[in-house]
Order: C-alpha cells, then structure tokens, then sequence
C-alpha cells in the first residue's frame, strides 16, 4: 500500500488488476513499452473506484508517421528525414527518443532495434 510515495501495479495479460489503497487522492501513471505515459487524478472515498482506460486513447509514441503502429514505414521516414529528403506533412515530432526535439540517428537505431532488423 502506497504511503507518500511509488506503488507500482503490473497488469495481467487481459489488463486488470487491482490497488489496495486507504481514502486519498492519488495520481495514477499508466506507462509501458512504445506507449505514451498518460496520469490521472483518483479520489478514493469509502467504496471501491473502478477506472476503465482505453490503451488506444493515447497513441504509440516512436511512431514517426503518426499511424499508429512501429513499422518499416517509420524507419523509411526517418532515413528520408536525417539524409534531408524530409516529408512536408505527417511526422510526428512526439517520436523523438533522445529529447533533442528532432528525429535524428536515435530515433533509427531506436526503430531498428523495435522493428527487428
């Protein structure tokens, strides 16, 4: 049980689980993998909280052409974007590993690692 500080909780593969947690606020993280961090604020009164979230309301980080997936497309896109040939429309700047603010060498090391090859 979290006392003024981290409690971390890892889903089962169908994604539930649960929290053993006194009355209070609590600020909840839902983070993993190629997923964007994504908090809430939860009031837990006298009875118990259910909170149903949805993994695809907050989108795949490292996903350079913004569709959703890590695929070959964005490992394509990024090597257009590093040798200058850069698309006008439909990157995705969120995508960036290293926190430089661009797509750069990171991100396509980073893709190649994710996609495999």
């Amino acid at each position: 049980m979290p006392d003024n500080g981290e409690y971390y909780a890892i889903t089962s593969d169908s994604g539930g689980y649960a929290i053993p947690v006194t009355t209070g606020t609590y600020k909840l993280l839902f983070s993993g993998n190629d997923l964007a961090d994504m908090s809430f604020f939860v009031t837990v009164k006298d009875k118990s909280i259910l909170l149903d979230y949805k993994v695809d309301n907050i989108g795949v980080i490292r996903d350079i052409n913004n569709n959703s997936k890590i695929e070959l497309a964005d490992l394509i896109m990024g090597l257009r974007i590093i040798s200058g040939n850069t698309p006008v429309s439909g990157v995705n700047l969120d995508a960036d590993v290293d926190g430089d603010s661009r797509i750069g060498m990171e991100e396509i090391l980073y893709l190649l690692k994710i996609i495999g090859l």
